[in-house]
């Protein structure tokens, strides 16, 4: 009798596990980018996992970073996925709005699978917070018939030119009329942007969040000359604008990110590329960050979460968002890194520049990993802005020490 119990106890207890495993599950993923670009991934994740649904709800960039602090201030258990950018990371990790991932993942997959630079910036503290997606690099612009016109010998495709040679150029390659500059000779796409102006003194040896050392300042004049004395670069307000004035053939050369070839290649922009400059005795500095993917802190779908971030980051997502178009972002996955410089149709152009951009993985640094990230992005953004419209390095540098310094003092 009690035999013929425990065995009904137990086909009940597996019964009930098995309707549990077979259950499905909606994971909610917030995001800022397009549900389009997102889809893939999702799609993907589930073919291979029918009982799991994923959701996708995209929100302006601003809206977005709002949404998570507001859902995250109310314990909201509504989200499973929150898409991370990269210097949010630590932020995410002190706030407690995403749960740790230590224990879901070995360091032989991570580093197998995932670009050391973008890698590091995925862990605050020791704590693993999220997984990167896709990076992004960065390659030197130029507009070949511009080039040929004032017969400058364009950059190599190989060897990256130095800051002074590009200078150089951009002055023979400026051209105004009347007062007004028809062809500008160098762009920063991201204009006074730290993701994109980071890597001048980063080049010089400086320490991004200490802003009195003489790396800084020999970037800066050269920042500020290119605007002020040289008058090669245009101050204008967003990215929007720069790319709008090299697709146009208003500039001969452009600092910027390597998601732009496709799209160009597409639109029939006069455009190549080449290898990211650095100072003459200083050393070779690409910008890179991710798109990373975290678990929402109150979700209650963690298994399942855990599950969709591997296949999204360590597995086939990134590849298939990548072959379906719907990204043109550089790659963080390493499979998918290696079968860019494997597969032929990655050797010409616009395609190549993957390779390029490739070669400079062993150059890429991420932005700095603070917690207080927004208080330095503001403060950096301005002092790049107050220089390159005319305040002198010392002065903007020193005030950006000051109140970086108060920003941390006030914290701790």
């Amino acid at each position: 009798m009690n035999s013929r119990r425990s065995l009904f106890l137990v086909a009940l207890l597996c019964s009930v596990a098995t309707v549990s495993m077979a259950q499905n599950v909606t994971l909610r993923w917030i995001s800022w980018w397009g549900v389009d670009t997102l889809k893939p991934i999702a799609q993907g994740f589930e073919k291979t996992h029918p009982n799991i649904k994923i959701e996708i709800q995209s929100y302006p960039f601003d809206a977005y970073f709002n949404k998570v602090q507001a859902d995250m201030a109310a314990k909201t258990a509504s989200n499973d996925i929150l898409s991370v950018d990269a210097p949010s990371v630590a932020e995410y990790t002190v706030r407690h709005y995403v749960l740790p991932m230590n224990k879901y993942f070995t360091k032989e997959e991570l580093t197998s699978s995932i670009a050391s630079a973008v890698l590091d910036a995925s862990y605050y503290n020791g704590t693993l917070s999220a997984l990167p997606t896709f990076s992004s690099n960065h390659v030197l612009y130029y507009n070949p018939a511009i080039f040929k016109a004032a017969n400058v010998t364009p950059p190599s495709p190989d060897k990256p030119w130095t800051w002074e040679e590009v200078v150089k150029a951009a002055q023979q390659l400026t051209q105004s009329e009347n007062g007004t500059t028809k062809v500008w000779g160098l762009l920063f796409e991201q204009v006074n942007q730290p993701y994109e102006i980071l890597p001048l003194p980063e080049s010089l040896g400086a320490d991004p969040m200490d802003f009195t050392s003489q790396g800084w300042l020999k970037a800066m004049q050269f920042y500020y000359d290119c605007y002020n004395t040289w008058k090669i670069s245009a101050n204008v307000a967003n990215s929007n604008i720069t790319d709008q004035l090299f697709a146009s053939g208003h500039a001969a050369m452009m600092a910027g990110g390597e998601w732009n070839a496709v799209g160009w290649a597409k639109d029939k922009v006069n455009f190549n590329y080449a290898p990211y400059p650095y100072f003459a005795g200083g050393k070779i500095v690409v910008a890179t960050d991710a798109q990373h993917l975290g678990i929402a802190a109150y979700s209650k779908n963690v298994p399942e979460c855990v599950e969709f971030i591997k296949y999204a980051t360590l597995g086939e997502g990134p590849t298939v968002e990548f072959e379906a178009g719907a990204s043109v972002l550089f790659p963080a996955n390493i499979p998918l890194l290696n079968k860019i410089e494997q597969d032929p149709k990655y050797a010409d152009f616009p395609w190549s520049i993957y390779r390029l951009a490739n070669r400079q993985v062993p150059y890429t640094v991420p932005r700095p990993v603070t917690p207080f990230w927004d208080a330095y992005q503001t403060l950096a953004y301005q002092m790049f802005n107050n220089i390159s419209t005319g305040t002198s390095p010392e002065t903007a540098l020193q005030a950006a020490q000051k109140q970086w310094k108060r920003t941390l003092e006030s914290t701790y």
